[in-house]
């Protein structure tokens, strides 16, 4: 993974290293190669579909597109950075582990592990789409987003009881909550982590995000990955409503403890360190690919 996952690594060289059954089916797509209508045929995916970039940061430009019209409109935002086009995965739940693994000693454990609820209104029978989107308590909903990607059932009224959810992306910074499961923690999600990452030779700690119907097929492991992230994951149980500061700061004391254990044992072997030049690259890289 480039620089450990730091900065610009890229979604789709990560998905190569990751055995297919635990993929959604993907495209990696430049619009001015490709036809994406046949590549969706040939590929057998249907809508709705999943857009993304293949290098990203914090949800950027992340999109579910609902038919072909909405996808040739939205993959023409991104100009030509490569894009992964991807099948939606209508597993019930979502939830990410952080696993991590000493490069020497090879003792692995899972340090956090936080189901993802993506942000959704709930019908009273009165109002409609439209209120309960605005009414929301949630800070951090894209609302003028949302609006417009509901824009044609928004005068509906929502029976009493009935859950819509208005955003299917499962980031902090598009209005999602995170919860935290570590109570779940145990030898089998910990097999679990360290039987996914044998896969990924040379990759000692990272984040899983995925899908799954619940967290025993987590540990068993019946899940969909939708991405890997390195050394920029965060320990996302942190961001818990009842997390207080002081356990916060425990939770990433402990995390950079970890990290800066896998970096000692790695650089007693072969490994080298990247140059500044390599750095100062990555982050160019970056910053081209998340301006839009």
């Amino acid at each position: 993974m480039h620089l450990g996952g730091m900065l610009d690594d890229r979604k789709s060289d990560i998905y190569t290293m990751i055995p297919d059954h635990y993929l959604p089916k993907t495209i990696v797509f430049q619009a001015q190669n490709s036809d994406i209508s046949e590549l969706i045929k040939a590929n057998n995916l249907t809508f709705p579909l999943i857009v993304k970039p293949d290098i990203g940061y914090k949800g950027f430009m992340v999109k579910r597109v609902d038919d072909e019209k909405e996808l040739h409109r939205v993959l023409g935002q991104f100009e030509e950075k490569e894009v992964l086009v991807q099948e939606f995965l209508n597993h019930e739940r979502e939830f990410a582990f952080l696993f991590y693994r000493m490069p020497k000693s090879q003792k692995y454990g899972v340090s956090s592990f936080v189901e993802k609820i993506l942000p959704y209104v709930m019908g009273d029978g009165k109002s409609n789409l439209k209120a309960l989107i605005e009414e929301n308590a949630n800070a951090f909903l894209d609302l003028g987003y949302v609006l417009n990607k509901k824009k044609e059932d928004l005068d509906t009224i929502i029976p009493k009881g009935q859950k819509i959810i208005v955003d299917h992306v499962g980031n902090y910074s598009r209005g999602s909550k995170f919860y935290s499961r570590n109570d779940s923690i145990d030898e089998s999600l910990i097999e679990t982590g360290r039987q996914f990452f044998n896969h990924l030779q040379g990759i000692n700690f990272g984040r899983i995000d995925l899908k799954a119907n619940s967290i025993a097929d987590v540990k068993n492991g019946k899940f969909k990955v939708m991405e890997i992230n390195g050394v920029k994951s965060e320990p996302l149980h942190i961001y818990e409503p009842e997390m207080s500061w002081i356990k916060i700061w425990e939770v990433i004391s402990e995390h950079w403890k970890i990290l800066n254990s896998i970096a000692k044992e790695q650089l007693s072997g072969s490994y080298s360190l990247p140059s500044a030049k390599d750095g100062i690259e990555a982050a160019k890289s970056l910053k081209r690919q998340t301006t839009n």
